[in-house]
C-alpha cells in the first residue's frame, strides 16, 4: 500500500503542516510564538511563526500530530486550537492547511528576591512553574533585575469555568541562583519542600505582586582532598544535601567549599585524576552521611582521601578472536551500588580507571554481540579482580554473538502503525523496541534461548486510537489469546526477520477488535470486555480470544467456533 507520506515522496514534495496563531481578543496575528508538532511517539520539532503570525512545518513524515504554541509574550500557551490540556487537543494530519491558535491572554506574577542581607539578587532566574491540571507541565521565568525585581508573564489564568472551590490555574515559583540552594516561594519564608510552596494565580491581563522575599542561604560544606601524594589540586567534588547536588573544584591547596545545599543528610564524594572514585568517609560506596540540619549550618572538615587509582585493563574478542569495537562497558562494585563505565576503542581494548581495589561485575552493550550481564560458561556473573594500578596486561573477554529479531507492525488495513511497541520475553529477560513510521521494528543484543513476541500499543490520550495486541503463536502466526503464545527458539548469531504482527483496532481500548464487535452486536464505544449478554458465564473477551459467539449460549462450557471471524483475520494477515 503507498501511503501519502510515500506517495508525497514519488511526486517530489513534502507533507506540510501549517496555520496561524492570533490573538483570542483581537484577532491580530501573533509573531515570534514557537509552534510545536508532536507525533504519537510525543516526539517533537518546532518552528517560530512570522510577522504575519504563520507557521508551516514541512518534510513531516505521514502521521497524525498534535500542535501546541507557547507565546514570548503575555499570552498563555494553548494545544491546538485554544485547550489547556494535550489531551482535549485533537490531533491532525501532516498534510494540513490553515490551522488556527487562538491564544487567551496571560497573568502575570510580579516580586523581588533579595539575600538575607537585603541586598538584590541581580541576575537569579525565578520559575513559575504549573502547580495543577491545566498549568502541569508549563514553566515560565524571568531574570531577576538590579533593583531585585521580577516579572513573570504569560501564564495561564484561573479556568473561569471552573467552581470557586476548583484549584485550576495556579503557580509554584521557584528561584534558581548561583551559591543558593533552590527553593520555593510561600506567603511567608521560602522552602525547600514543594509539597508545601505556595500556589500562586492571576486573572487574565492582572498583574499580582506576590511580594518581597529573601532567600535562605542554606548550608555550607567545606574540606580538603588529599591523596598518597599529597593534596590534590583541580578534583572535582560533588555534595548531596538535602536532594540537591552542586559540584565544586579544589583550589591548589585540595580545599573545596560547597555552598548554598539545603540542610539534611550530606554525602561528599571526589572524582581526581588518578585516585579511585571515593566517599566520605573514605570508602568506593555510599555508606553513611554527615548532618547539616539547620539552616546556616557550616561543615568545615569534611575531608576526603582517595587511595590511588586501581585499572580494569579489558580487551573485548568475538568467537573468532577477533576486536570487538566500540563495546560500552560499566563496571559495579560488588554490591552493584557504584558503577563507572567507558567506551572501547576501535581495536577492542578498554582502560577503565579510577576504580578502588576490589571485584567487579561487567555489563556491556555493542552491535553484533549479546548485551547485558558477562558471565562464565555455567551461566554466573565473571567477576573482575582490580588491584591497585595498572596489570602487566588486559584480560581477554570473549563476547557471543547475538540472537535478533524483526519484522514489522500493520494495522488490518495494512498501514504500518508508528510508535507501537515490540516486546521480546524469556524467563529472565524482557527487551523491546519502538516501531518507526514504516512500522519497522528490531531488537538485537539477545542471548540463545527462548523468547516470546508480542506487539501492543499504549495510548498516551483516552481518545487516541487504539489496538488489540497480538502475540506470536504457531508458524510465527499472529494470534489475539496470550494461552496460544508459543516462543521461538533462538541459537547465537540468529537472526529471525519478516515477523509480521496485524493488530486490529481497538478504539475502546477493551483488548477487543472493533470490527469483530460490531458483527456480534457488541458496543465498539466503551469497554463490554467484561459483560455476558448470552448469560452462558463466558465473558465478551473470553469469546472474542476463542472466536466463539457473544451472543450464543455455550453447551456445557463448549460452543461453535465461527468461520466469518477466523476469515476476516485471515484476510487482516494479508
Amino acid at each position: 500500500m503507498i501511503t501519502a507520506f510515500m506517495a508525497s515522496l514519488l511526486a517530489g514534495t513534502a507533507l506540510a503542516l501549517s496555520g496561524r496563531v492570533i490573538d483570542a481578543d483581537s484577532g491580530e496575528p501573533l509573531s515570534g510564538v514557537e509552534v510545536q508538532a508532536y507525533d504519537a511517539r510525543l516526539d517533537g520539532v518546532a518552528t517560530l511563526t512570522g510577522s504575519d503570525g504563520a507557521f508551516s512545518f514541512s518534510s513531516l513524515a505521514d502521521g497524525r500530530y498534535r500542535l501546541r504554541a507557547v507565546p514570548p509574550g503575555n499570552h498563555a500557551t494553548r494545544f491546538h486550537p485554544d485547550a489547556r490540556d494535550f489531551c482535549d487537543s485533537p490531533s491532525v494530519d501532516a498534510d494540513t492547511a490553515d490551522l488556527e491558535f487562538s491564544l487567551p491572554p496571560g497573568a502575570s506574577l510580579q516580586g523581588a528576591i533579595l539575600d538575607s542581607a537585603g541586598s538584590p539578587m541581580e541576575g537569579a532566574t525565578v520559575w513559575a512553574l504549573g502547580a495543577d491540571t491545566s498549568t502541569e507541565g508549563q514553566a515560565r521565568s524571568a531574570t531577576v533585575d538590579t533593583d531585585g525585581g521580577f516579572e513573570i508573564i504569560g501564564l495561564d489564568p484561573p479556568d473561569d469555568d471552573e467552581g470557586p472551590d476548583e484549584d485550576e490555574g495556579t503557580w509554584a515559583v521557584g528561584v534558581d541562583a548561583e551559591g543558593w540552594p533552590w527553593q520555593y516561594l510561600t506567603t511567608a519564608d521560602p522552602t525547600y519542600d514543594d509539597e508545601v510552596a505556595g500556589r500562586f494565580a492571576a486573572s487574565p491581563q492582572e498583574t499580582v505582586d506576590i511580594g518581597t522575599h529573601a532567600l535562605l542561604d542554606g548550608i555550607a560544606v567545606s574540606g580538603t582532598v588529599t591523596g598518597p601524594a599529597g593534596t590534590i589540586a583541580d578534583a572535582t567534588v560533588h555534595v548531596y544535601a538535602g536532594g540537591q547536588v552542586t559540584t565544586v573544584l579544589t583550589d591548589k591547596d585540595g580545599r573545596y567549599d560547597a555552598l548554598g545545599l539545603p540542610p539534611g543528610d550530606v554525602l561528599p564524594w571526589v572524582s581526581a585524576a588518578g585516585h579511585a572514585l571515593t566517599y566520605w568517609p573514605d570508602v568506593d560506596r555510599p555508606t553513611s552521611f554527615l548532618t547539616a540540619s539547620d539552616e546556616g549550618d557550616v561543615l568545615d572538615d569534611a575531608d576526603l582521601f582517595p587511595p590511588a587509582e586501581g585499572v580494569a585493563w579489558l580487551a573485548f574478542v568475538d568467537e573468532t578472536g577477533a576486536p570487538v569495537p566500540d563495546v560500552q562497558a560499566l563496571l559495579y562494585n560488588d554490591t552493584r551500588t557504584v558503577g563507572l563505565g567507558d567506551v572501547a576503542e576501535a581495536d577492542g581494548v578498554l582502560a577503565l580507571r579510577r576504580l578502588s581495589p576490589g571485584d567487579y561485575t561487567a555489563q556491556v552493550w555493542a552491535d553484533g554481540i549479546v548485551d547485558g550481564w558477562i558471565t562464565e560458561a555455567d551461566g554466573g556473573d565473571r567477576v573482575f579482580t582490580v588491584t591497585e594500578g595498572w596489570p602487566d596486561a588486559p584480560v581477554t573477554v570473549t563476547l557471543p554473538p547475538d540472537a535478533r529479531l524483526s519484522g514489522v507492525v500493520r494495522d488490518t488495513r495494512g498501514t504500518p502503525i508508528y510508535g507501537a511497541t515490540v516486546l521480546a520475553s524469556s524467563e529472565d529477560d524482557i527487551e523491546s523496541a519502538v516501531t518507526d513510521h514504516q512500522g519497522a521494528w528490531e531488537i538485537a543484543g539477545l542471548p540463545a534461548g527462548e523468547w516470546a513476541v508480542e506487539g501492543t500499543v499504549t495510548p498516551f490520550c483516552d481518545g487516541d486510537p487504539g489496538f488489540v495486541t497480538v502475540y506470536l503463536g504457531a508458524a510465527q502466526g499472529p494470534t489475539i489469546d496470550p494461552a496460544a503464545e508459543i516462543p521461538l527458539t533462538l541459537e547465537a548469531g540468529q537472526s529471525v526477520a519478516g515477523l509480521a504482527l496485524t493488530l486490529p483496532p481497538d478504539d475502546d481500548h477493551d483488548a477487543m477488535d472493533d470490527l469483530w464487535e460490531v458483527l456480534w452486536g457488541l458496543d465498539p464505544t466503551r469497554d463490554d470486555s467484561g459483560e455476558d449478554p448470552d448469560a452462558d458465564g463466558v465473558m465478551n473477551l473470553e469469546e472474542y480470544r476463542a472466536d466463539t459467539d457473544p451472543m450464543e449460549r455455550r453447551a456445557c462450557g463448549g460452543g461453535r467456533a465461527l468461520a466469518l471471524p477466523l476469515l476476516l483475520l485471515a484476510w487482516r494477515r494479508r
